[in-house]
Parts: structure tokens; sequence; C-alpha cells
């Protein structure tokens, strides 16, 4: 069979039995879901160079997004926690709470744990009202 006649023996099938590739392709995937995530994580060990860079653009992508500031800023603003002082797992904290207001004097730099701990105190001063 030459590739036109392939191509089109191949559309026409497709065409005819749609709803059974399409239940045939789901239950493939249903079934090697860990064997999926099994090649993923052997890939991020054999290429860690290219896993960093992926995370990186990740983030990058998750700052604009969420902050819509780039980078340089960013890293600049989660130097360390504005409360305790803490220089690990450092996030950025809308002050009023208004993920929409984007201002830098808006954002303050926070551990998890007084993040945590701001969210905690807007929830019980909500619920007493």
């Amino acid at each position: 069979m030459n590739s036109e006649k392939k191509k089109k023996y191949l559309k026409e099938y497709r065409k005819k039995n749609k709803e059974k590739i399409r239940i045939n392709s789901k239950l493939y995937y249903k079934n090697n879901i860990k064997y999926e995530k099994e090649r993923k994580k052997i890939w991020r060990k054999n290429n860690p160079k290219k896993w960093k860079a992926y995370i990186l653009q990740m983030r990058i992508q998750n700052i604009k997004y969420h902050f819509n500031i780039d980078y340089e800023t960013y890293k600049s603003l989660v130097k360390q926690c504005s409360d305790c002082g803490k220089t690990e797992q450092i996030v950025l904290h809308h002050i009023d709470f208004d993920k929409n207001n984007n201002n830098l004097s808006n954002f303050k730099s926070l551990c998890r744990s007084c993040h945590r701990k701001a969210h905690i105190t807007l929830t019980i001063c909500k619920n007493a009202t």
C-alpha cells in the first residue's frame, strides 16, 4: 500500500470507528497512568538540567500570571520574611487580600507559616462579623 492509499484508509477508518478509538485510548491511558508517572520520574532523574530549566520557566510564568511582575522584581521582593526574618520558603502576600491589586506597595514577603497566620486571621475576622 502506498502512502497516499494508507493515509486515505486510516482517515476513513478513524472516521468510521471514532467512538471505538476514543474508548480504547481512554482505557489505555487509564491503565498506563502509573507507567507514565514512572517514565516521567526517570526522565527527570536523567535530565536534571532540562528539568530545572522547565521548573524555572513554570515559576516565571506563575509569577507573571499571579502578580503581574517580572522575575527579577519578584526575586528582589522575596529575600526574607518581613514578620519573622526567615529566609527560606518566602512567598508574596497581597496585603489587602485583593489578588487583582498588583501594586508593588501591596506586596509583603512572608514565610509560609506567617502567610498561613495572615490568612487564618482574615478568616477569623470574617467569621466574627
